[in-house]
């Protein structure tokens, strides 16, 4: 692999950041729901608790697989960011044992890594407006973007089924 330069290395530790501190928060989450009472959840609760396990065996199988025969630093940072996306699958369901603090705190990681990647892509090539502007799109799409809780989707049926 090429020799990184301090931006590749930042934007990587604040990626691998996101990834531990995410993988942190789901293990405990699920460590919540396995030492509670399972049988009194019902199939919303147990389709958020598998779409959470498979997320976590996906992204990590991806990066076992995919990542390591990455021949830059770019191309690692690119499947690094699939495997994230792999990941964000199971962090977009709240479990019952989810902990929201430490979920924004991961998210906050991986928006650092792409904010030092925008910077090194203004620096090398310019189009700093456009770049930061996308950027910006990116961070304002994640923030609004829902994430499904039980209680929101018990509401919404209740809602529409009187």
């Amino acid at each position: 692999m090429e020799k990184m330069n301090r931006a590749d290395k930042a934007k990587l530790v604040f990626l691998l950041l996101y990834f531990l501190i995410l993988t942190v928060e789901r293990l405990i989450s699920l460590g919540a729901i396995f030492t509670g009472d399972f049988s009194a959840y019902d199939g919303l609760d147990r389709y958020m608790t598998v779409l959470t396990i498979l997320s976590l065996i996906g992204a990590y199988l991806f990066i076992f697989f995919r990542c390591r025969s990455a021949s830059s630093p770019a191309e690692l940072f690119g499947r690094l960011s699939v495997a994230a996306g792999i990941i964000l699958l199971g962090g977009m369901v709240h479990t019952h044992g989810s902990i929201p603090p430490i979920q924004f705190v991961s998210y906050g990681m991986i928006l650092i890594s792409m904010a030092i990647h925008t910077a090194s892509q203004v620096k090398e090539q310019g189009g700093g407006v456009i770049r930061w502007l996308s950027f910006s799109y990116i961070v304002a799409f994640s923030m609004a973007m829902p994430e499904a809780t039980h209680y929101q989707l018990n509401k919404r049926c209740y809602r529409a089924n009187p």
